[in-house]
Parts: C-alpha cells; structure tokens; sequence
C-alpha cells in the first residue's frame, strides 16, 4: 500500500483547511474580547465589517486559487500543483501569525486561502489517480473526516487560556512546513504523465505504478486502459462536448450540490462559531464539543453512506439543519433561563445534520459522476467555486 502514504501526503490539504477554520473562529472570539476589554491595539479595532473580512479574505483567496488550478493544473503535473499550494499555505500562515496591521493580517488569510483553493482541487485530483478504485470511495469519505478532524485540533487549542491569536496562525505554520517538503519527495500522478506524454510516456507511467504497489501487469493495464480512453476522448472531442448530454447533466449535478452545500451557510457559521458561542455567554468549551461531535458524526455518515443511501441521507441532514436553526433563531430571540446550552444542543445537532447529509454526500457523490480524463480538472475547478 505504498500509495497510502501519498495519499497521507494530499490530506494534509484538508487537514490543514480544517484547522484554519477552527483557528480563524478562535481568533474571531479573541478580537471580539480585546474591543470589549478595551485594548489598544489594531486587533481591538476589528469590528463590524472587518470581522467579516478576516473571515471572506480566506474565502476569495481560495475562489482565486481554484480559478487558478483550472489553468494550470494540466500544465504543471498533479505534485507541482500541490508543491504550489504548499507555499502559498505557508507563506499565507507565516505572514497571518506575524502581522502588524489589519491589512497585512487579511493580505496572509487570503494567501493561505489561495493554497486552499489549488491544494483542494490537486488533492482531490490526485487522490482520484494514484488510489486503486476499491479503496477511492474510503479515501474520498476520508477527505472530510480529516477536514473536521483538523478544526477540532484547532479549538482543542484555543482552549488553552494563555494562548494567544498569534500561535494559531503558528501552529498552521509548523503543520504546513513539513507538508511543503514531503510535496517534493511525492511521485507524479501516472495518469496526468500519459495525458500530457500520450504513448511516450507509457514506460514512466507504468515505472510509477509499480512504486505506488501495483504489480507489473495491473501496471501495463493502468495504463494502456487511461491511453485509450483519452484517444476516445479525442476522437469524440470530450472538451468541445461538456455542455452536451451525460457530460452536461453531470456537471449541473456536481454545480447544485455544492452549491446548495455552501448556501447552507455551514462555512460561514463555523468561521463565525467562537464568536457567536462567545456572545452567548459559552464558556471555551462549547467549539469543542460542536467539533468532536462533528468528527464522530462525519465518521459514522462517512462509514454508513453505502448502506443507508445517499439521498435518504441528504434528505435526513438538510431537515435536522433546517429545524436547528428555527430554533436556534427563535432560542436567540426568546433566551430562556437554560439558553446558553439550549445554544450547544441547536449548534451540535445543526452540525450533525450538515454532516449527515450534505458534508460527506455531496463529495461522495461529485467523485462518482462518470466524467472523461480531459474534461474532470474543469469540473472539479468549477465545482469549487461554487461558493
């Protein structure tokens, strides 16, 4: 399983957009405490829609990133887009953890979200090529686990009563370096090599297949099925044809599902949740239990999906996220004696609705639509930018 530890390799990408998440919520809370202490500083001066910003500069840079990928991903090869995204991970978290200004701190958070948005769409590119396709629908389900998991780490942090905002942004600095200098010792992804190289790169091709622990011959049939598929495309001109037929009806399915993903408002409350337990008077703890329930509930869905269905699963999540929020709506309107865990339970079982239905399904599902080689890094980038 030699291919496991690339694959260990590529879910940094998630594990890291997880934690900036949790520690961008974290960070959040403590701006939101400095302006209300009265602090001197140009933390305490980020309120209304600047705190908006801290959150959206992570969410353009990653739209700008994905925008990106799409032009060069074909061009660079699968390991130089994600040795990209690296850098601009740690660059973005460097220059986050040592700003002086407001404009210097939001200039870092888009940086990093730039290497989210090229890290995401080569992660999940390069896990759809290296992985042998018994074990793509575990490691696609795998991707959002470690996801969650890496913003529960975040606000297992920001528990701690000295730490400040600063080593949030350090602590994703650390987790980044290393990531950048195993992107350097990761093999390329055989099938992008046969797609740039055709039938001359058959011999590389089929050289890296046998290091990722396939044997010679699985090799040589990897192979030669990726090259004639893409001679099939170029004969039926699969690029010319996305707008027609399967491939159109597909990519619509892939563009409503995560757009209906991000119209839940999920990203935005959980970059939001530290503020927001925060103004409802919950201790440090509250982002913690919302997140380790969130992990143990994305486990379950993601290990449950085959055997419950995807559209019963979808339809179970999208009602408990509905009903959670009326209430939680109405729990801020009203504020009854017990509101303050009356918040935690609403927050709890929004997250796990989300992570019920939309937060492994629609990944599940997008990985799965039967698109042809040339035209699946346009999806994935269009897909992504869904939000």
């Amino acid at each position: 399983m030699a291919w496991f530890t690339s694959f260990c390799t590529a879910a940094f990408v998630p594990l890291l957009y997880g934690m900036e998440v949790g520690a961008t919520s974290n960070v959040l809370k403590m701006f939101q405490g400095m302006t209300e202490n009265g602090i001197n500083s140009w933390e305490a001066d980020v309120t209304g829609m600047k705190l908006s910003a801290v959150a959206w500069g992570a969410l353009i840079g990653a739209i700008s990133g994905t925008l990106t990928a799409i032009q060069i991903a074909d061009r660079l090869g699968r390991k130089k887009e994600l040795v990209s995204a690296a850098l601009f991970l740690v660059i973005g978290s460097m220059l986050s953890s040592i700003a002086e200004s407001f404009s210097s701190f939001v200039l870092g958070r888009a940086l990093f979200g730039v290497g989210e948005g090229i890290g995401m769409h080569a992660a999940l590119l390069y896990t759809g090529e290296i992985v042998p396709a018994p074990w793509r629908g575990f490691c696609g389900g795998s991707i959002e686990v470690v996801w969650v998991l890496g913003m529960f780490l975040a606000n297992l942090l920001g528990m701690m009563k000295n730490s400040s905002w600063r080593e949030s942004y350090v602590l994703l600095t650390v987790v980044s370096t290393p990531f950048l200098a195993a992107c350097f010792i990761l093999p390329e992804s055989p099938r992008w090599i046969i797609l740039n190289r055709g039938s001359g790169g058959l011999a590389e091709a089929a050289s890296t297949f046998r290091k990722l622990g396939s044997s010679e011959q699985e090799s040589m049939d990897m192979c030669n099925h990726i090259l004639d598929s893409l001679q099939k495309d170029d004969e039926e001109g699969a690029v010319n044809n996305v707008n027609k037929g399967q491939s159109r009806k597909a990519l619509i399915v892939g563009l409503l599902l995560v757009l209906f993903q991000q119209l839940t408002g999920q990203p935005t409350i959980l970059y939001h949740m530290g503020e927001i337990f925060y103004r409802a008077g919950v201790g440090e703890g509250g982002p913690v239990v919302v997140t380790a329930v969130k992990t143990v509930a994305t486990v379950v869905a993601v290990s449950q999906v085959e055997n419950f269905g995807r559209r019963p699963l979808l339809l179970t999540g999208t009602s408990i996220m509905g009903i959670s929020l009326l209430f939680l709506s109405v729990a801020y309107s009203v504020q009854p004696p017990f509101f303050q865990h009356l918040v935690i339970l609403l927050f709890t079982t929004y997250v796990v609705g989300y992570q019920t239905g939309f937060g492994p399904v629609t990944w599940l599902l997008v990985s799965r639509i039967p698109f042809r080689y040339v035209i699946e890094n346009h999806f994935l980038c269009i897909t992504s930018c869904s939000p």
